[in-house]
């Protein structure tokens, strides 16, 4: 039936974009944007945002940050 036939053509797709996530690549015919990185603010800015009232990270952000896995 088309119903199955549908089903079959989705699960082949969804096998083929999971083996792509798996060996890190894109899915074919996709290309993620790359987004430039974004380091930790540097202290002297969360002193001078904490002087103004404005909360740049909070406690949860910088132990989140510690508890990140690094190579």
């Amino acid at each position: 039936t088309a119903a199955r036939h549908l089903h079959r053509q989705g699960a082949i797709l969804a096998g083929m974009v999971l083996d792509a996530l798996a060996a890190g690549t894109p899915p074919p015919g996709q290309q993620p944007d790359i987004l430039p990185y974004c380091p930790f603010p540097p202290a002297a800015l969360l002193r001078a945002a904490a002087r103004r009232g404005v909360r740049l990270a909070g406690w949860r952000d910088l132990l989140a940050a510690f508890t990140v896995p690094t190579g």
